[in-house]
């Protein structure tokens, strides 16, 4: 059994959203969802980047290509397949009109299948996976931030929210993509998001949440983002937990 909770929200007072979710087949932006499911669990976050440059329409058109696959049949070819027919996409709607020219999306997804889970990304939005009590990044984040410190360098203020791979990138994107096994006995936890909450929230929050006895999806997604709006979020917030279980 897949248990799947997940909310999306504005900043603020703007009636303007550059997040999305995808959950399965469904496309969910300005709410909360949650359900469940067996085989096959797509979730995704889809964060528009470029300000006033369209993000909102970018981020809709790579959940809507990731909502149009099956995947039965997932592989890592086919990830990269699905993440570059997304990039096509986003390209033929900027070239369409130059208000347009300037708009992306980051991305960060879950495909659960079997006995395998696939994560992959492009750009800063992030998966954590629950290694026992403890919340490990599985994702790779694609930002300055992260060149600068895998270098063991302090990253200038005005680049450390610059990404460097994102969907919309006028060419090929290589996402990172990671496999892993899911043990027939074993729970696992997975937890997505923008960047919107993982600025705002500390780790040792999201897995008190996770970790409580008496937690549900529901519950620790509601936990985590009431978290990062009560330390001052000012950006869009998507948050998705998804929980695998024996029935």
């Amino acid at each position: 059994m897949i248990e799947i909770a997940c909310i999306n929200k504005g900043r603020g007072n703007s009636d303007k959203n550059d997040d999305c979710i995808l959950i399965n087949r469904t496309i969910i932006k300005d709410g909360d969802a949650d359900e469940e499911c067996t085989g096959v669990c797509v979730a995704a976050v889809c964060d528009g980047v470029g300000g006033e440059a369209h993000g909102d329409t970018a981020s809709h058109i790579v959940a809507e290509t990731l909502a149009g696959y099956d995947y039965e049949d997932i592989c890592q070819q086919k990830i990269i397949d699905i993440v570059n027919k997304a990039n096509e996409s986003v390209n033929a709607v900027r070239g369409s009109n130059p208000e347009y020219r300037n708009m992306a999306s980051t991305l960060a997804a879950l495909v659960c299948n079997g006995d395998r889970y696939y994560v992959f990304n492009a750009g800063d939005s992030r998966v954590y996976r629950m290694n026992g009590i403890y919340a490990e990044q599985i994702s790779s984040d694609h930002s300055m931030q992260n060149m600068f410190r895998q270098i063991g360098v302090e990253c200038p203020q005005e680049q450390r929210h610059v990404i460097t791979k994102y969907i919309g990138m006028d060419c090929n994107v290589e996402p990172y993509v990671y496999e892993g096994s899911i043990l027939p006995d074993a729970e696992e936890i997975f937890f997505l998001c923008s960047d919107g909450i993982w600025e705002f929230i500390d780790l040792y929050d999201v897995e008190d949440y996770i970790n409580s006895d008496d937690m549900t999806v529901v519950s620790a997604c509601r936990n985590i983002f009431d978290r990062a709006l009560a330390n001052g979020s000012d950006d869009d917030m998507s948050v998705i937990i998804v929980r695998i279980h024996k029935d």
